[in-house]
């Protein structure tokens, strides 16, 4: 839409867990993406007039595996409305494909699904004219596996008409602030499911760690002992040579007299 900008971002923690979780899995996949919209406007002024410029601005935070498709790649209304109730702090912007080793453009499948994603009820309602965002997200890796690439495209299109354009993704992190601030920060994206079931395992260290901790602190003991032991047989050794000189040099002298 002329005189309108949209621009897009998302947590580089969330982008990163993303990628982890599909990695996960034994194929492609697919979801949901949720975070939140922000709409202002500002004026720019020339001198041929002032001009008034809508900017909306797109927050992804959740990247949700779902299944909303069948087989034939028709999109079921009525679970994109479940999940899109499951989340009442966030909205949802869109949807997002996996795929491993695959280029970054829509498929033929792929842009029939996004087009019946622009007609859901569920996102017409909830974007306020905004049409859908489609992620697609691959990986792949040299020859010899020893470098990885993680790549991702987000597109969307400015009007009905138009054709779907390639969105720049802004990665936010983190930043150095006031310790007043840092204490302040809250979270605002939500954890998927499937990292809600790692939670957990990462509170604490497993059993296999905890074993292997202990077997390492028994062995480091054992090998200091043996240290010890090593460290003594050389001095020992080294006063039985100190001994035995002074018979050598006397036993040398006996037999140069003789």
């Amino acid at each position: 839409m002329k005189g309108e900008e949209v621009s897009i971002s998302c947590s580089g923690v969330v982008l990163a867990l993303s990628f982890a979780e599909h990695l996960e899995a034994k194929g492609d996949v697919q979801g949901l993406l949720f975070g939140a919209v922000t709409k202002s406007s500002r004026s720019d002024v020339s001198d041929s007039g002032t001009t008034t410029v809508q900017r909306t601005a797109i927050n992804v935070q959740t990247f949700e595996p779902f299944t909303f498709l069948d087989g034939a790649g028709t999109v079921d209304n009525a679970a994109v409305e479940a999940a899109a109730a499951a989340h009442p702090t966030q909205q949802l912007l869109g949807w997002f494909a996996f795929r491993a080793n695959s280029p970054l453009r829509p498929s033929l499948r792929e842009l029939h699904v996004h087009e019946q994603m622009e007609t859901l009820p569920a996102l017409q309602g909830r974007l306020g004219g905004l049409h859908p965002t489609l992620a697609i997200m691959t990986t792949s890796s040299c020859q010899n596996a020893s470098t990885h690439s993680f790549d991702y495209r987000f597109l969307s299109r400015a009007s009905s008409r138009s054709e779907m354009e390639a969105l720049p993704l802004c990665i936010t992190n983190l930043k150095h602030d006031s310790q007043a601030e840092y204490g302040s920060f809250a979270a605002a994206s939500q954890p998927s499911r499937a990292l809600g079931s790692l939670l957990p395992l990462l509170q604490g260290p497993a059993a296999a760690v905890a074993s292997l901790e202990s077997f390492a602190q028994e062995l480091q003991g054992r090998l200091s002992e043996l240290v010890g032991e090593v460290q003594a047989q050389r001095r020992e050794e080294a006063e039985m040579l100190a001994v035995l000189e002074p018979l050598r040099e006397r036993h040398a002298a006996l037999l140069a007299a003789m």
